[in-house]
């Protein structure tokens, strides 16, 4: 443009020089836009992407693109495929973080888009980055060595179990002590008379205490018939099972409180010896917190690798990085563990350079991404690079002494117990039934032998009167009284014998039933009633019969025992 009319017009012109002039350097300081026809969804030229090595999301140095692996890469492959993207149209470049983010920053095209989980937050934001749906949610978390402590847990024998399951044990014990002693005195079938020598049974007291001793092997508990031995036999399994777990858990609390770091949040780690990156992102966010950390180099796996190297040598108590890198790393090594939840979280993405305007494909990339969440394909790659299984060299207990083992985990045990006690229950209920029906029969039997004998007797008696009156029936035999002497028409009882024989029968002599010494003189009452010798004995047989029936119920249990041994 001229500038040379005039004075006014040479000014005018001068001011509009300067405009423009100066809009030219305002427009040459931004990034030149995508043009349209330079979409990358429908143009065919060449896709730059940046990435930079960030393991376990990227590992890229030293390699061919090829061989470029990581969470981020594979996640990226699945998106590049259904975009269409040929992998000849894709140009990698693998460089330091900040280089990176600068050429973002720049968008003079070194990168169409970056592929290393960029942080959505201010700073990248402010720098002009665009992202897409996200990739990870991550934050910081804290990483200790495994190590031993001063410190020092005095209760730590107790958390084998749960509180509720130490107090079922305690209850059971007791429940099993009485269940026994009830036992006994309800099915004890081979109890002896009192003064045979038999030992009382046994009182709930004792059996209470041998219940709790149980576990400890301090006591025995006194049973008497099989009903209440099954019922102590289960209890003792329960017990030895019980035993068995408390004494493992105890063993791998112990070893596991030994094990433990006194850094368990970040709150333990003000006025403790801290590292973290060097990034001033990274140390900012823990002064904030009244944290003085150490920045350290992280460019390469060899710097992380030495961050851990300084845990386990002491030079820091504490390493703060990204949560998915320091999960990663300690997954494998069996002296690191992360502590501690995540604190600051952020989400990261795939980012887009300064400028970027084509929202079709940012729109179309980020669903791709959402599908992917949505049909797990991103959770499976997460577990696959980040949540890996831990090496089986790993110790519990750095984060919480040992895991409490809990009454369901154990409530078989009771299951059994209870199935036991009404198998008992049944059996004793079975001998009980049997031993009434037995009583009830013999008791019958005896009633009958002894009304048998009264009425024998009172037949006797008759016949003393009429002999004593009328020469009677005694003299010739011939009588009612017959021939020699009468005997009692019942059987006796052998209970040493273990059977049911014939003893010698007590008998009424001829000169007893005819009216001779015994009946004193014969004579009759004046209403025809036995005399008083005669009442003695008939009071005699009836006290007989009695021990007989008592006799005879003795044997009948011994019998029983050999049909129901021990119920």
């Amino acid at each position: 443009m001229a500038c040379t009319s005039g004075w006014a017009a040479r000014l005018l012109l001068a001011a509009a020089c300067a405009l423009a002039a100066r809009f030219a350097v305002a427009q040459s300081a931004l990034p030149a836009p995508f043009p349209e026809e330079e979409s990358l969804l429908t143009s065919n030229r060449t896709i730059n992407i940046c990435t930079s090595e960030y393991a376990p999301i990227v590992y890229c140095l030293d390699r061919e693109p090829a061989a470029y692996g990581g969470y981020e890469m594979e996640l990226f492959e699945r998106v590049r495929q259904q975009l269409g993207w040929t992998n000849d149209r894709l140009n990698w470049t693998c460089m330091e973080w900040y280089e990176m983010l600068d050429a973002l920053q720049a968008g003079d095209g070194t990168c169409d888009l970056s592929v290393a989980g960029v942080d959505i937050g201010r700073s990248n934001l402010e720098r002009g980055l665009t992202f897409t749906y996200p990739t990870l949610s991550a934050g910081y978390r804290i990483a200790v060595a495994v190590g031993q402590t001063d410190d020092v847990d005095i209760w730590v024998f107790m958390e084998a179990f749960q509180w509720q399951l130490w107090l079922a044990i305690v209850l059971t014990s007791v429940a099993v002590g009485g269940i026994v002693w009830g036992t006994n005195r309800w099915a004890n079938i081979t109890r002896r008379p009192a003064g045979a020598g038999a030992a009382p049974n046994p009182k709930l007291q004792p059996l209470v205490w041998a219940s709790l001793g149980r576990p400890m092997q301090l006591g025995d508990m006194d049973t008497r018939n099989f009903a209440s031995s099954f019922i102590v036999l289960v209890f003792g399994f329960m017990m030895l099972v019980l035993t068995a777990i408390y004494t493992g858990n105890t063993a791998a609390n112990l070893t596991a409180s030994q094990l433990q770091s006194r850094i368990r949040s970040v709150e333990d780690l003000p006025g403790k010896s801290v590292a973290t990156w060097e990034d001033p992102e990274y140390v900012s966010d823990l002064q904030r917190r009244g944290i003085t950390a150490v920045g350290l180099p992280w460019d390469t796996s060899e710097d992380l690798d030495a961050m851990l190297d300084g845990l386990r040598d002491g030079t820091y108590q504490a390493l703060v990085l990204d949560s998915y890198v320091l999960e990663s790393a300690a997954s494998s090594q069996c002296d690191v563990e992360v502590v501690g939840g995540t604190w600051d979280e952020y989400d990261a993405a795939v980012a887009f350079p300064a400028g970027f305007t084509d929202q079709v494909l940012l729109k179309r990339f980020s669903d791709i991404l959402i599908s992917l969440k949505d049909s797990g394909d991103m959770e499976a790659l997460a577990k696959r690079w980040i949540s890996r299984p831990e090496a089986t060299c790993k110790t519990r207990g750095v984060n919480d002494a040992g895991t409490k083992i809990s009454f369901e985990e154990v409530s078989g045990l009771w299951i059994l117990l209870a199935a036991s006690v009404g198998v008992a229950l049944l059996l004793v209920v079975i001998s009980q039934l049997t031993l009434h029906s037995a009583r009830r029969v013999a008791r019958t039997a005896a009633v009958r032998n002894t009304m048998r004998r009264l009425r024998t007797v009172s037949q006797r008696s008759v016949a003393a009167q009429e002999g004593s009156t009328g020469g009677g029936n005694c003299a010739g035999g011939g009588g009612s009284g017959g021939g020699g002497p009468w005997q009692w028409p019942d059987v006796g009882i052998a209970p040493q014998q273990g059977s049911l024989q014939p003893e010698p029968s007590t008998h009424l002599s001829e000169k007893d039933a005819c009216g001779g010494e015994e009946l004193r003189g014969g004579a009759a009452l004046a209403d025809g009633s036995l005399p008083p010798a005669g009442v003695a004995q008939v009071l005699a047989a009836v006290e007989a019969t009695q021990q007989r029936m008592e006799r005879m119920e003795q044997l009948l249990l011994q019998q029983q025992q050999q049909v129901f041994p021990k119920l």
